[in-house]
């Protein structure tokens, strides 16, 4: 931006010692070029500092408690499928404990069952009398 100002000034000389229109009006052209640049740059440093001046700067840091410690590693093959068989029988363990837990359901369905087989015989006796009777 000093440069361009610079430059603006030396036409502004220029401008002075010109001797004719025609020389007149191409400084009087550069001139305001240039002013259009050093006004453009102002701008852009002004909208630069107007952001800088709302923008957020988060930082993070940490402290090393104890820099002996090692990572952890990750499981080998073997350790992974025991862990595999190891998860699985937790699974079927649970799936063994929520049909326990379904107990009231069990017995209702044994209800149901029942009140079903003992019905069955009475419903079926009054469809053979029916086709007896001809109805």
């Amino acid at each position: 931006m000093e440069a361009r100002k610079k430059v603006r000034d030396r036409y502004l000389e220029l401008l002075k010692q010109a001797k004719n229109m025609a020389e007149v009006l191409q400084v009087q052209t550069e001139i305001n070029n240039t002013q259009e640049e050093v006004e453009g740059a102002a701008g852009r440093i002004a909208y630069l500092g107007h952001s800088a001046a709302y923008s957020t700067i988060n930082i993070s840091f940490y402290q090393v408690l104890n820099p002996s410690a090692v990572e952890p590693r990750s499981p080998t093959y073997g350790e992974r499928i025991v862990s595999s068989f190891s998860e699985g029988l937790k699974w079927i363990a649970e799936l063994f404990i929520m049909l326990i837990s379904l107990w009231p359901l069990w017995i209702g369905l044994v209800f149901l069952w029942l009140f079903i087989k003992k019905l069955r015989p009475v419903y079926s006796k009054k469809q053979q009398s029916q086709v007896i009777d001809g109805k």
